[in-house]
């Protein structure tokens, strides 16, 4: 996991989803509008696992074994211990998008998403990602932290649900 990564994280202390959902960018309002997915919660990694290795496969991309194995653990760790929540988008049946957030009583973070790519276009992730962000307000957490934004597509993505960029440094101490 890359430490350039620049975090936007999203101010969830005086949330009102009405109010959130006006001020977000009009294409995520009409797909959480206009979306079919219906959101769970999850405990099927292997389910996960499955979306996430399709997810990077429409992008050419193969994670080895050990990435993989990684993941699971992460994922299975931060269920079986209380601070992850993975849930899923479900289009007619199908886990179209499947995110996992990871919390302490502070901040939740988007620490994985994956999409199935034949429901790409479904609004899944989008209708996910404000549940995720409903979910952990309603909770009283003052943030949700989308993690990286610093390549491109990802970025954007995140940016439109409204983060504020926030930089943080990295300090190495050589005695």
């Amino acid at each position: 996991f890359p430490s350039h990564d620049i975090p936007a994280r999203l101010d969830l202390r005086e949330f009102d989803l009405n109010t959130y959902l006006s001020s977000i960018r009009t294409v995520r309002r009409q797909e959480y509008q206009k979306s079919p997915a219906i959101i769970l919660e999850s405990d099927n990694v292997d389910a996960f696992i499955d979306l996430y290795i399709k997810n990077f496969e429409r992008q050419n991309i193969r994670i080895d074994e050990p990435t993989l194995e990684l993941v699971r653990r992460i994922v299975t760790a931060s269920l079986k211990e209380g601070y992850g929540r993975l849930c899923v988008a479900e289009v007619e049946g199908h886990p179209a998008s499947m995110t996992l957030f990871v919390h302490d009583n502070q901040c939740a973070w988007y620490l994985f998403g994956a999409n199935d790519p034949e429901w790409r276009k479904s609004g899944a992730s989008t209708v996910l990602m404000i549940d995720n962000i409903r979910h952990y307000a309603e909770r009283g957490l003052p943030f949700v932290d989308f993690v990286g934004v610093n390549s491109p597509q990802r970025g954007d993505y995140k940016l439109s649900f409204n983060g504020q960029l926030t930089p943080y440094f990295e300090v190495h101490l050589e005695s």
